[in-house]
């Protein structure tokens, strides 16, 4: 009983100081960036899950963001602290006879001592500032595994539209070789031939830019996972589309270090409000006296003291006190707009999956099988002299274009995924 009084006095007054604990924050981000993780992670060559270790382990931004955090933490201790005691010699050159004898020396000891609650809210304001950059240095991390995830998407759509586009150029070629070998016997005209070749030349241009995109995109990736001579194989097959559904935003870390650093302004305004009170001073002093010349005895005299520090400029620690409430109120109001802009984001995310999800299962089930008949058909009646090169090169186009939306719709859901993992409330 006694020992949990003692801890409370103490802790009232600043004395007591709980020992530093790692957070729930960083526990996590130590374990992904645990040597272990990131080498059963990067193991598996071109996965986005290798990926996402590397620039977890690697990222300078996340880097920064932990020992930012870990100051903030290591903070907290030192603002609890009581001020520093006072110890002050005086040495008489001229002794003050007494009748005890010379007063030859003085040596006094002082302590301040703030209004009860003082550094008990000063240490609640430096640990809500040490959440809020944890809940930042988390922000940081979700990001950074967004941003690996949509690059690695869309690079790999890159890749595959390179396919369908190759694919479609060699179907092309040979359609042109058919085109040229009627000119002979007069089944087709010169227009044929040219607007064939045209189209070729159309796809050709095609996977130029494509290989330009897929540069930048590996550009893109190279940022966050910092392998400068890695060719960025995408090994991971494309997440099947499902039913996506979104979490409760109000406890992402964003909304979180914003409603930390709020709090840390309620406790700042406590303390303002302790500040009116006045501050206690403890002195003890110890004067040396020496052999008096007239029989004094020469014991040496101490006294104890109490001071107290009166706050007089009492409207320059309301209006700081004000300050501190009026920035909590617009930290409140900053919190709920991110909340607002989150939720947005959410609703987005959301839509744009079911409308992949849609265009995936359409295209796949319906469309691309109709196109694939229409096209072999005009290619067939083609053969026979019964339809024009337009009509095949239409049906054709088609077809890419459909094959195509497929990728896309497949890249959309995996990217728009990312984001709602970003979004998703932590286990």
């Amino acid at each position: 009983m006694f020992k949990h009084w003692l801890l409370g006095v103490l802790a009232l007054t600043g004395c007591y100081t709980p020992a530093y604990e790692q957070s729930a924050v960083f526990t996590e981000l130590s374990r992904e960036q645990s040597p272990a993780r990131v080498h059963k992670e990067h193991s598996k060559v071109g996965s986005v899950a290798s990926y996402v270790a590397l620039a977890i382990s690697r990222g300078d931004d996340l880097a920064a963001a932990l020992e930012q955090a870990k100051a903030a933490r290591f903070r907290t201790g030192p603002s609890t602290a009581l001020p520093n005691p006072t110890v002050s010699v005086n040495y008489f050159l001229s002794p003050i006879e007494t009748r005890v004898g010379p007063q030859r020396a003085k040596v006094s000891v002082g302590q301040r001592f703030p209004w009860p609650g003082s550094l008990m809210h000063a240490g609640q304001a430096s640990e809500a500032y040490a959440r809020s950059a944890e809940y930042s240095a988390s922000v940081v991390a979700r990001n950074i595994k967004a941003e690996v995830k949509r690059s690695y998407w869309h690079l790999k759509l890159l890749r595959e539209e390179r396919k369908v586009h190759s694919q479609h150029l060699l179907v092309l070629k040979g359609l042109v070789d058919t085109v040229v070998g009627r000119m002979a016997t007069g089944q087709s005209s010169l227009a044929d031939a040219k607007q064939m070749r045209l189209k070729v030349a159309m796809l050709e241009e095609s996977l130029l830019a494509l290989n330009n995109d897929e540069r930048a995109a590996m550009a893109s990736l190279q940022r966050w996972v910092a392998e400068p001579t890695n060719d960025f194989p995408t090994t991971d097959p494309w997440p099947v589309p499902t039913t996506a559904v979104g979490s409760s935003v109000a406890s992402h870390p964003l909304v979180g270090a914003i409603r930390e650093r709020a709090n840390q302004q309620l406790h700042l305004a406590k303390g303002a409000h302790k500040r009116r009170f006045p501050t206690l001073t403890a002195m003890a002093s110890w004067f040396v006296i020496g052999n008096g010349v007239s029989g004094g005895d020469g014991r040496d005299a101490f006294s104890v003291g109490v001071g107290l520090s009166i706050p007089l400029w009492q409207s320059k620690i309301v209006s700081l006190k004000k300050s501190y409430l009026a920035q909590r109120k617009s930290l409140a109001h900053e919190a709920r707009s991110k909340e607002n802009e989150l939720l947005s984001l959410q609703t987005y995310a959301l839509e744009q999956t079911s409308e992949a999800i849609r265009k995936y299962h359409l295209y796949n089930k319906e469309l691309i099988p109709l196109a694939e008949g229409a096209f072999d058909s005009a290619r067939g009646r083609y053969a026979a002299g019964g339809t024009n090169v337009a009509q095949l090169l239409l049906a054709q186009e088609e077809l890419l274009r459909l094959r195509v939306g497929v990728l896309r719709a497949q890249s959309s859901y995996a990217i728009n995924q990312a984001v709602l993992e970003n979004l998703e409330k932590k286990k």
